[in-house]
């Protein structure tokens, strides 16, 4: 029964597990499925977003429970005894998911207005107790949270080692686990990524469906940037190259080094590049030691696993999709869609 805005009032229904039940899949899904996106937010992203995630529910709530489950190993202790973070938390399911499950405490964290306006309205309808901020790691301010987790955000980090510094002060044994789509071992899904760079890089985006905001080319953002200070079209052109997978602020001194001794910054490895305003990457690649020396700046080291194909369905697909699922125990990371981050103090037990 519904009351008020409320459709769903009980909290908290399976605290105190060492491994989340399964079943919590599907009885959150069941609540999820109630909720109208347009209830949600009346922004464009974020109700696309939240119905991309319902229409594959069964699919998403099974990789946050691997994720979730892999807090509770690592924590190794009850889920009433956990303080978690959803970091980047967009719509909040995540986290939301979470204290359903019956998490001590819980944090949902974007820097997008949008995004935590339609967390928090979430968090309402579903009637669950969160703690719902628009800031980064370093505006958050959250008590000793145990836990920090994050789905497709780890590849659009600016400065990743300054992010794991960043964790280190809120806890030093700090469980993260991160998802991301950006596994730089599956040839198919790195020639994929760098379509989508080469597209912000040099066409831009028109900010359709799940693409993202609207832009134009990265590099003639830069290149407009870059005039306001330098004159010659060669000199501009090599400033423009060379700043790749900058924000301006490091542009600027880019630009004072040339000045100075006419010395270029190297561009960001691959094909990698930035919005250099924001500096969001586009789904940036990287390789496993990149990884492991930004988890090690604050201290911790990371653990990399494969993830899995979304073989909820019906027809060829999923039954595609169900054959490869059986291989990525065989082929590992290099047939897999996604990647799972987990990290943890340099001297926890691996």
């Amino acid at each position: 029964m519904f009351a008020g805005e409320c459709i769903f009032a009980r909290t908290c229904l399976y605290s105190g597990f060492m491994n989340l039940p399964h079943h919590t899949i599907d009885s959150f899904l069941k609540v999820l499925q109630q909720v109208d996106a347009k209830r949600v937010s009346d922004h464009p992203y974020c109700i696309e977003y939240f119905n991309q995630i319902r229409k594959n529910g069964k699919y998403f709530l099974t990789i946050y429970h691997r994720v979730l489950d892999t807090v509770i190993k690592r924590c190794n202790r009850p889920t009433n005894h956990i303080r978690l973070i959803d970091y980047g938390c967009g719509n909040g399911v995540l986290g939301l998911y979470a204290r359903f499950c019956g998490f001590q405490q819980v944090w949902l964290a974007d820097h997008d207005a949008a995004f935590a306006a339609a967390a928090k309205r979430l968090s309402e309808l579903l009637d669950l107790s969160v703690v719902v901020k628009q800031a980064n790691i370093e505006q958050l301010h959250p008590e000793r949270a145990d836990a920090l987790v994050a789905t497709d955000v780890i590849e659009h980090m600016y400065r990743l080692p300054d992010f794991f510094q960043s964790l280190q002060k809120i806890n030093p044994e700090m469980v993260t686990v991160f998802t991301t789509a950006s596994n730089p071992e599956n040839p198919w899904v790195v020639k994929k990524i760098k379509s989508l760079q080469w597209k912000d890089e040099h066409e831009g985006n028109t900010g359709r469906g799940l693409s993202g905001d609207a832009h134009p080319p990265y590099r003639s953002m830069r290149a407009a940037f870059i005039k306001q200070y330098i004159n010659h079209p060669e000199d501009i052109e090599a400033l423009v190259y060379a700043t790749r997978g900058l924000i301006h602020e490091d542009i600027l001194k880019a630009i004072h080094d040339f000045l100075q001794d006419k010395t270029l910054s190297t561009p960001a490895p691959e094909s990698n590049t930035c919005h250099p305003e924001t500096g969001s990457w586009t789904e940036r690649i990287y390789t496993p030691h990149e990884l492991q020396a930004a988890f090690a700046a604050g201290g911790f080291t990371c653990n990399i696993v494969p993830g899995f194909y979304n073989e909820f369905g019906n027809g060829a697909k999923s039954v595609l999709k169900k054959c490869l699922n059986r291989l990525i125990p065989i082929f590992g990371k290099k047939i897999a869609p996604w990647i799972m981050i987990t990290g943890f103090k340099h001297d926890s037990k691996s």
